[in-house]
């Protein structure tokens, strides 16, 4: 269970326009909802996150009366509820009343004590729902914590939504903390007309999310805020441009999934190619060495995930999780991208995310992503779709600045300009297949 009870009932849990709502008022207001969910056997609730006091009184309902959630986007609930309710034999979609569905399908036994189930497509297309239990996000509160480069501030939010992987989690860790959490703070703008909170407050996002936040944003904020960034991996020319924006804030990253909670963390302000930083506490790595000491990335740790839940099937996780990231360690965990990305060109191995990464780093380009794709003579050939800053660059001039890079050879047989580039709800970009 997470201990609301043990936080001082004084302390703000929640600021939203202007209210602040006490861990007190935060069970108190818990209750009635409570007790509503005793009038329904079904034990699987489908819950809108919608950015509201409501949700989170739904929520903490939910973690008290032993219901297994399942967050959904506010929008089209119902429609995503139909969707879903093919994986259960009976869940209940919770809006204003209670909505119930039903199927032919026989009772999935769960593992005991789950908390929720989170329901994503990943880069392939393919829904799974990852089933977490309450003690392996307990422990993950307890690691991430534990970390004194992640020291709690008083203030904290997410510029994520609240159904995406990270955004449920920070909102549970920060209740679990007895933080405050900034439930109508959804971006930096938002944040800068709060001076008294600034100094205090820990903001997690994605990349992707952040660069766009950023561009938003015209004057030099000497704010000493601490950034928490998970997903893709940062560039060098985006770590300049957070910094040239705010050039006292703490900029921290981790490395993880929503299967393995967090496996490693950088607070160095321009960290070495690839190196994604050390190891969380209790975490163990193991590397299933291909070429050279690189290879599948393993883990073992108590913060793991209980297992699939596939086409109305629970598939239990092993022990130890093979992530599909590929990398090696020395000291440090180093990454160098997705397994199934690699990209075979006449017998040499190259990886999206390297040469993404490389792109990036052109002051002419804001954005790329980087895919395979068959060619009779190379086997694979190697395509970009760029979203350029001011001129675009030829084919042999990108070849050319890819080529200045030792560590990262790679060589564009292609390219496309285009306007946007699809990313997942983790914060990754969607490959193409």
């Amino acid at each position: 269970m997470i201990p609301f009870d043990k936080i001082p009932k004084r302390q703000t849990a929640i600021l939203y326009h202007g209210r602040q709502i006490d861990y007190g008022e935060l069970l108190a207001n818990s209750q009635p909802y409570q007790k509503r969910l005793k009038s329904i056997k079904e034990s699987v609730i489908f819950l809108p996150m919608k950015q509201e006091p409501e949700t989170i009184y739904k929520l903490v309902a939910c973690i008290r009366a032993n219901k297994i959630f399942v967050p959904i986007p506010e929008n089209d609930p119902i429609l995503k509820a139909e969707t879903l309710k093919k994986e259960f034999s009976s869940a209940v979609l919770w809006l204003n009343d209670f909505i119930y569905f039903k199927t032919e399908l026989p009772e999935i036994q769960l593992p005991k004590d789950t908390l929720f189930i989170g329901f994503t497509s990943g880069t392939t297309g393919e829904r799974k729902g990852f089933v977490r239990d309450k003690e392996s996000w307990l422990q993950s509160f307890a690691n991430f914590q534990s970390v004194t480069t992640f020291a709690p501030k008083p203030y904290v939010t997410c510029l994520t939504p609240l159904h995406y992987s990270l955004g449920l989690y920070v909102l549970l860790q920060t209740l679990s903390s007895g933080q405050t959490y900034l439930l109508d703070v959804t971006t930096l703008t938002d944040l800068l007309v709060m001076p008294d909170v600034l100094n205090h407050c820990q903001v997690f996002s994605v990349p992707t999310v952040l660069n766009d936040q950023l561009s938003a944003i015209e004057n030099v904020q000497k704010q000493c805020l601490s950034i928490i960034l998970s997903g893709e991996v940062v560039s060098i020319n985006q770590r300049k441009q957070l910094f040239e924006q705010f050039p006292n804030a703490q900029v921290l990253t981790f490395y993880g999934s929503s299967e393995t909670s967090f496996i490693a963390y950088n607070a160095v302000p321009y960290p070495s190619d690839n190196c994604v930083g050390t190891l969380f506490p209790q975490v163990t790595i193991s590397i299933t060495e291909t070429d050279q000491a690189i290879g599948e990335i393993r883990v073992t740790s108590p913060m793991t995930f209980q297992g699939y839940l596939k086409n109305g099937r629970f598939y239990q996780a092993s022990a130890t999780i093979a992530t599909g990231d590929m990398g090696w360690y020395d000291q440090q965990l180093f990454y160098l991208g997705r397994k199934d990305d690699r990209i075979n060109r006449k017998g040499e191995k190259y990886f999206p995310a390297t040469l993404e990464k490389r792109l990036i780093e052109s002051l002419y380009i804001k954005d790329a992503v980087v895919y395979g794709y068959p060619d009779a003579k190379l086997g694979q050939g190697i395509a970009a779709d760029i979203i350029w800053v001011g001129r675009s660059l030829s084919l042999d001039e990108l070849n050319q600045f890819l080529k200045k890079d030792v560590y990262r050879k790679g060589k564009l047989d292609k390219y496309q300009s285009v306007a946007d580039i699809q990313y997942n709800d983790s914060g990754k970009k969607c490959k193409k297949r």
